[in-house]
């Protein structure tokens, strides 16, 4: 998935405004920006390692912990850390390869097949898509700017979905890293040009601890 994966970041966004969208889409697409960073590197292209349960609970852990340890609130830490596990169950739907692993290079791995439907897929992925953007849209203000960004970067993401599921791309590790980080700028970018519906307070960029 990939509109289905920043979804999860709007929807945490909506759920919880103190929390940066930033660090939101980081922990979304976390298993996928470890992947495309082994790739990248010549490490590693079993997706197992960075795909498989065990090894979203890791970065759910890890990034769930870094925050609270770091003096974020525990409810955003749990839901940074939900957002890095919710990766495997979505990629486990849409898979059409049962290369969704528990553990890395063992055990049964999973696949239900979702792309094997376009229309399937346009009506889950893209239903969630939707929503999200209403959610988001319908509890931020934005400026001129922080409007005309978010619609920028939501309809490239849109554009680059709609690509994905009709001709999906040979895996290009650097490819991939670049794309997921200029989307990690534009998601961090929008915290600063973002602010809560009627409060007249920008985003925090750390939910602090009451």
């Amino acid at each position: 998935m990939l509109a289905g994966h920043f979804a999860v970041a709007l929807a945490g966004k909506h759920v919880e405004p103190r929390l940066s969208l930033g660090m939101l889409v980081v922990s979304a697409m976390a298993a996928d920006l470890v992947w495309a960073a082994l790739l990248a590197a010549g490490i590693a292209s079993d997706p197992s390692i960075s795909h498989s349960l065990a090894s979203h609970v890791c970065w759910a852990a890890a990034l769930g912990g870094t925050f609270y340890l770091g003096g974020g609130a525990l409810r955003g830490a749990w839901i940074l850390a939900a957002a890095a596990l919710s990766h495997w169950p979505l990629d486990t739907i849409a898979h059409i390869h049962p290369d969704m692993s528990l553990v890395p290079h063992a055990g049964p791995a999973f696949g239900l097949g979702l792309w094997r439907s376009l229309t399937g897929t346009i009506v889950i992925e893209g239903g969630m898509w939707a929503a999200a953007i209403a959610f988001f849209v319908s509890s931020t203000t934005r400026g001129r700017a922080g409007t005309v960004g978010f619609w920028l970067g939501a309809s490239l993401l849109t554009w680059a979905w709609v690509r994905n599921i009709s001709t999906p791309p040979p895996p290009n590790g650097v490819g991939s890293l670049v794309f997921f980080m200029v989307f990690v700028a534009w998601a961090y970018w929008m915290d600063w040009a973002t602010v809560r519906q009627g409060s007249g307070m920008t985003f925090q960029h750390s939910m602090p601890r009451p």
